[in-house]
């Protein structure tokens, strides 16, 4: 395989930027990891935290080269290297094509599965509040029927 070579410097605005393992999430790195991928380390510098249009990172697969992409929260891709950084006489094979399409739905497979357990984890939270709501009021139900019972008895009391 052709060496792969990092850019320079960082593109500008609006272009492709590099991509920290670190915020790929695990379902998505364990997914690429189960697939046979392995991160390919070819650059040293401080990791992307702001949002961008379109971030990468790469990934070695069956023996050829392919960036993970994001573009958002929820959107996640895998593309051929030869398709993202085109060169000349650096063709794209129809294998790299389909091993890209695998990868591709693998990764959407995990985001699926990723915002399914977001939803189920906020729906969990929403009713363990609604419970919790529930309690206090019952708990402040209870204080101002005893609160009564107790005036109740006093005025009894007094009464006889």
């Amino acid at each position: 395989m052709e060496k792969v070579i990092c850019p320079n410097h960082l593109p500008g605005p609006g272009k492709p930027s590099p991509m920290s393992w670190q915020l790929a999430p695990e379902l998505i790195k364990a997914a690429l990891t189960a697939q046979g991928c392995s991160l390919l380390h070819h650059w040293k510098r401080r990791p992307h935290h702001l949002y961008v249009r379109f971030q990468y990172a790469p990934l070695i697969y069956q023996a050829d080269l392919f960036y993970l992409q994001r573009w958002a929260s929820a959107e996640w891709g895998v593309s051929p290297s030869q398709i993202i950084f085109p060169r000349k006489g650096w063709p794209c094979t129809e294998k790299a094509l389909r091993n890209g399409s695998l990868l591709s739905q693998v990764v959407r497979d995990a985001v699926v599965r990723l915002l399914s357990h977001e939803c189920i984890d906020q729906e969990q939270l929403a009713n363990q509040r609604l419970a919790d709501r529930l309690n206090q009021r019952r708990r402040q139900v209870k204080r101002q029927k005893r609160q009564e019972d107790i005036h109740l008895s006093r005025e009894i009391v007094l009464a006889t």
